[in-house]
């Protein structure tokens, strides 16, 4: 249907919503006013042919399933995509608010799909995983936000998050990803990044990388903060590749003495950590080349020992902070920073 108005339906019966072509339209159109669709019966909504609001928001509300197989643009506005799960098997395009809600399920964005937003936030929830496959080149990543909103990522009940090479593209704003279950990386091509942000980036997951390691490259600006918490309590790791000079401060927390991490950065940069029974060892942490920040947090109740953490050049003012829900021991290394060095121990 194409009308020059806008376009609200409610089933509230029974039923799935197919949007196909009928009578020659195909799938349903205004040239201004806003698409609203929803399915209140546990019904499936299959979008086969484009849904376009010329000037105004889409809303897609599936009682069960919202499966996605044809462009969906909310031209200069909002997009809301709400379901038990969510299939995205094409281009989804905003210019607003874009918020993807799978209230039972998961989300699931195919390789070469897209879902970008060129002004405001891009928030996904699923109850179960995520998926973002691989992107088409850099420039064409799965996830973009081309404005300078947030990409916000969270999964719950034990999902996992699983993104490929170019999954997610972001300018200047925060990029938040909280994965109830496992953060891992479907590619073993280690030349190609799948996150591009140039803004701040905050991880929580149940290990990130995994079996693989997460690539990150972005402006090469230096003057942005990388969060990484990992939740596991079963000694999943952290592996993360940092291409271009894009942190100037790193915060990392883990929950188990027994995990590892290695976080690579440009130049002699690089964080080693090595998990222990009953200790954690900050092997190396060497940021000297960049001037990184670098805080470190055990909160089960373990020991930390270190051997070497150096966050200093001549002129520097980066800083150290080492803390932990056990015992603080400085082994045979040293700790170096051209700023504050704070040491916290609960015992």
């Amino acid at each position: 249907e194409a009308n020059s108005g806008g376009i609200f339906l409610n089933n509230s019966t029974s039923g799935a919503i197919n949007i196909t072509t009928v009578d020659g339209q195909a799938g349903v159109t205004t040239v201004a006013g806003a698409i609203s669709i929803t399915n209140a019966a546990t019904q499936n909504i299959k979008v086969a042919q484009v849904v376009t609001a010329g000037s105004g928001g889409v809303t897609l509300n599936a009682g069960n399933v919202l499966d996605i197989d044809a462009v969906v643009t909310a031209t200069g506005s909002t997009m809301d995509l709400d379901g038990k799960s969510i299939d995205i098997d094409a281009n989804v395009i905003a210019a607003g608010t874009t918020t993807l809600d799978a209230s039972d399920g998961s989300i699931d964005i195919a390789a070469s799909s897209r879902l970008t937003n060129s002004s405001g936030d891009i928030t996904m929830n699923a109850a179960g995983a995520i998926s973002l496959g691989d992107g088409a080149n850099a420039a064409q990543a799965t996830v973009t936000n081309s404005g300078t909103g947030n990409i916000s990522i969270t999964t719950t009940s034990a999902g996992n998050l699983t993104i490929d090479d170019d999954s997610i593209l972001i300018g200047d704003g925060t990029l938040t990803i909280n994965a109830a279950g496992n953060f891992t990386i479907a590619t073993t091509n280690g030349a190609t990044q799948q996150i591009d942000s140039d803004g701040d980036i905050s991880i929580t997951a149940n290990g990130v990388g995994l079996t693989q390691t997460l690539d990150i490259t972005g402006d090469a600006g230096g003057d942005r903060t990388l969060t990484v918490s990992n939740t596991s309590t079963s000694g999943e790791r952290t592996a993360i590749n940092v291409v271009t000079d894009q942190f100037s401060s790193v915060v990392y927390t883990q929950a188990d003495a027994n995990t590892s991490a290695d976080i690579d950065f440009t130049g002699v940069d690089d964080i080693d950590i090595d998990g222990g029974d009953t200790s954690v060892t900050l092997e190396s942490v060497v940021l000297t080349a960049a001037d990184i920040n670098f805080e470190f947090d055990l909160t089960e109740a373990q020991n930390v020992v270190v051997k070497t953490v150096t966050a200093d050049t001549a002129g520097a003012t980066s800083t150290i902070s080492i803390e932990s829900s056990g015992n603080v021991t400085i082994n045979s290394g040293s700790i170096t920073a051209g700023g504050a060095v704070l040491i916290e121990a609960d015992e």
